[in-house]
């Protein structure tokens, strides 16, 4: 009589951890970290996120932010990508940069 397979794991053998399975019995945060570091480490949980914000080039903003966002990048016929970066190089030499020179030393 052949024996029974056993039912293959559904959630990763890390940690306290339920993600599912990546590689082997390893989700893959923890696939990568044994390939890096050779140990598992427990997983930190994710930030809770706000529920007025959407992703957008892989960051999390205001809906708002993003639209004025998308609405630059069709008008200047670049991406979205360029147009945050634009927004940031603006913020850095007018906020950034000014708050540095009047904080008092």
């Amino acid at each position: 009589m052949p024996k029974p397979t056993p039912e293959p794991p559904s959630h990763c053998d890390g940690p306290e951890c339920h993600r599912p399975i990546y590689a082997g019995t390893l989700c893959q945060t923890h696939h990568r970290q044994r390939l890096l570091h050779g140990t598992l480490e427990r997983i930190r949980p994710y930030r809770r996120r706000r529920e007025d914000t959407v992703k957008l080039a892989g960051l999390r903003i205001p809906k708002p932010c993003a639209e004025l966002l998308q609405r630059q990048a069709a008008e200047r016929d670049c991406s979205v990508g360029a147009a945050i970066a634009d927004a940031l190089e603006h913020w850095w030499r007018g906020e950034v940069r000014r708050s540095r020179r009047t904080r008092p030393r």
